[in-house]
């Protein structure tokens, strides 16, 4: 098969067009998952700061429990010294 030269050139310039449109398609690409990756990673970071701020309610839930059994704790060992001191 023989390409004439006003073929060859009809051929190139449709070569360019589709090179010029993949051009474009790739930047869109890139820019769509450009775009993804952003979200993805603000979707991230919103979940670590709720994981977070629930750890900081479940520490500080576990502190004021423990504190509660300190003072209840203490508030019986006083009631056994004062019971022992009274009944001698």
């Amino acid at each position: 098969m023989r390409i004439s030269i006003s073929n060859s050139t009809d051929v190139a310039q449709k070569v360019q067009g589709i090179d010029q449109r993949m051009q474009v398609d790739i930047v869109r690409v890139q820019e769509k998952m450009r775009q993804d990756i952003q979200a993805i990673k603000e979707e991230a970071d919103a979940r670590i700061a709720t994981i977070q701020e629930q750890a900081e309610k479940d520490k500080k839930f576990e502190v004021d429990a423990a504190s509660q059994v300190i003072r209840d704790e203490s508030q019986e060992m006083v009631q056994e010294i004062e019971n022992l001191a009274y009944t001698g």
